[in-house]
Formats: structure tokens, sequence, C-alpha cells
């Protein structure tokens, strides 16, 4: 099956030159049967008419000229053709000028349309995905990204994969578009106020949701490599790691995790395609100047970050900012533990996820469930007034 043209582009070629001189032949007037006898003789098939020599030829073309984005000269060989000297010269300009055509490259702007078949294209516009930037950074965040885009299916959505498999560098401009055109009424984080340079603010950001959102410890944040990236046959993705007691594990990584890593790759100037890394790559980046983060150097930016924070709150929420001053990198282990929890997440999968052996050490995050049912079936039930 075809992926779309820009596939199609690279199999497609002009007609040879004797059907070639058998077109222009008919254009200037000779007759469909005896431009096919003098110029092709018997290569056509016995049992195709010679107009249907003339016309497969004219599609022939038209087809090459859309692969090659020339819809204009493709509509020289679409529909009633004109006959005379002058007819047969555009059509032999026309095909000098295809003969050089370079085979087109897919910009992240280009829209749906311009590469994708109509059926496909259509299906994809209502949905409200007009452009290829909106594709790309739709097809990778899910297993089955296309169940609710009505009129795409299972093999239409594997034409698109294969499409952006043809075109990796559309992933990686799709994710430096995204780092480079913040929404206006959001303030980045490299403009704080609070002594952060823009690279360090951009380590930092990335640091606090990663770890959030995996649990990682922080010896695993500083070792994990891109190399130890995989994804499976049922299309998750994972983070090798080693832990506590150099006990090998591993991690599903959400897409919060895939998110946030993509923006941080692109602000370093790496790929985001997973074909395209150095397996020895960190995870986390080093600055200008330092050899390597190490978990020491982890542990004393997300304590500034704490302070900092903490600083800010210090007259609107006091005993919050009292609790950031007691933060720790730590606190993100825990706090992705509580919230998967609260989102319903099994406690064996916390368990298995932050990778404890017991499952009274991963209970201990149940502590804010227990402490809301004891408040609201409390009020529930009141001893009666005295």
């Amino acid at each position: 099956m075809e992926t779309g043209l820009s596939v199609t582009a690279k199999l497609l070629s002009l007609p040879e030159a004797a059907e070639l001189a058998a077109l222009r032949a008919w254009h200037e007037g000779l007759s469909s049967r005896d431009a096919v006898a003098r110029y092709l003789g018997e290569a056509r098939s016995a049992r195709q008419s010679s107009r249907g020599v003339i016309g497969a030829i004219r599609r022939d073309i038209a087809a090459f000229a859309r692969s090659r984005h020339r819809d204009d000269l493709a509509k020289l060989f679409i529909g009633p053709a004109r006959k005379g000297s002058a007819a047969a010269r555009a059509v032999a300009t026309a095909i000098e000028q295809l003969r050089s055509a370079p085979v087109p490259v897919p910009l992240i702007g280009d829209g749906v349309d311009h590469w994708l078949e109509p059926r496909v294209a259509a299906a994809l516009r209502k949905a409200g995905i007009k452009t290829l930037a909106d594709l790309t950074l739709r097809v990778p965040r899910r297993r089955r990204w296309w169940v609710d885009i009505y009129g795409i299916g299972k093999a239409g959505a594997r034409r698109i994969e294969a499409f952006f498999a043809a075109h990796e560098d559309l992933t990686d401009r799709a994710r430096a578009l995204l780092v480079t055109q913040a929404p206006s009424d959001v303030v980045p984080w490299e403009e704080w106020t609070y002594g952060w340079q823009p690279s360090a603010a951009q380590r930092l950001r990335f640091l606090i949701d990663f770890s959030y959102s995996t649990g990682l410890r922080a010896g695993e944040m500083v070792h994990a490599r891109l190399g130890s990236i995989e994804v499976d046959a049922h299309g998750d993705t994972w983070l090798h790691v080693v832990g506590k007691g150099n006990k090998v594990g591993k991690v599903v990584l959400p897409g919060l995790a895939r998110g946030v890593l993509d923006r941080h790759l692109a602000q370093r100037g790496l790929p985001v395609t997973p074909g395209k890394w150095n397996p020895a790559t960190p995870l986390l980046g080093s600055l200008d100047g330092e050899a390597g983060i190490t978990s020491k150097r982890l542990w004393a930016i997300v304590k500034r970050f704490f302070a900092t924070t903490a600083d800010v709150l210090a007259d609107t929420s006091p005993t919050l900012a009292e609790k950031l001053r007691r933060a720790t990198p730590h606190w993100m282990r825990h706090t992705h533990a509580t919230h998967a929890l609260q989102r319903g997440a099994e406690l064996t999968t916390v368990r298995d996820k932050l990778r404890q052996a017991s499952l009274s050490t991963t209970s201990m995050y149940l502590h804010s469930d227990d402490l809301r049912r004891a408040k609201q079936i409390g009020g529930a039930f009141e001893a009666p007034a005295a």
C-alpha cells in the first residue's frame, strides 16, 4: 500500500522516450493508431487499443507531475487534450520541466492534504489535524492514537506511521517547534527573575517533571542513558535502571515523561527520534563547564528550587513555605506514588514501579486517603450532642 506522495515520488518515473514521441506526434495531429504504430510498434499489448496507449501515457505523466507537486503541469495531461503545434510545444516544455523537478521534501508546516491520500487527509482535517506538525505531535503520543479519528482505521493509521518513519526529521522539527513557540500568555521558566540561567532553568524543569512522572531515585536519574530506553511490542516505553542495592529494574515512561524528555533533548540540540540517539547520552544534560551531574549536585539543585519557591510563598502561604523548606528530591518520588494511588493505580503496581520489596513500605503513601476517609466518615456519623 502506498503511504502517500512521498513514497510514490521515488517510485514513479516519466514514460520512456518512444512513448513521449508517440504522445507528441498525437498532439501534432497524427491519429492514435498511426502515432503508436510509428513509435511503439509491437511494444503495446495486443489487448490494448492505440487510444488506450495514449491515455495511459498521459495518466503516467500526470501522476509523475503530482508526485513532484506540480499540479499545474499535471492539468495538461488530464481531460480533453488540445491538438496542434502549439499544444505539442506546451507538452514538450512541460515534460522538460518535469525532468528537472526535484523529489519534494515534506515541511512541518505543510497541510496533510499535500502529502496524504485525499480520504485520509479529509478525515484528519475534520478532526482538527490540519498540518504535518499537528499530526507529528499526535502520532507518537500513544499506541492507538487514531481510534477517535473517524474515517482513519487501523490500515490508514499504519500508512501514516509509515510516512513518518520515512521522514524521521519531521518529528525532530515538530519538537523543536514546541520548544521555541511557547504560548504568549505563559512565562517560560527561562525568564525567572530568581537567578537561574536559561539552560539551568530548562534542565531544572525537566528534572522536576521527569522525577515526578517516573518516581526515579536521584541516583537513577543521573545514571540514566538514552540507550536504556526501549519500546516494547505493545508500543509502551520503558527505562531500564540500576536501583538501590545494584538491583536491575525498569520503569514505564508515561506520556508526561516522554513529552518532557522530547523537549529537554530539543533544548539541548539533540534529536528526539530514537533511531538517531547516541545510546551513551545522559537523559539529564550537563551545563557548560560541568563534567557531568552527580547525585549530590542534583540534590543541591532541587533543594535550591524548593527553597526559592518557599521564599516566594512565605508571605502568602507560610505553612506551605515551611513545608517546602524541608522538601528533598526524594519527595518527588513520594508525590509520584501518592498521586498514582489517588488516581486509581493498584498498590502492587505502585510497589513494582518503585521497585520496593514490601507492600507495607508502599502503603505509607495511602496516608492522605486514610485522612480524607476519616474526616468524611467522621463528619457523617458524629456523636450526638450531650
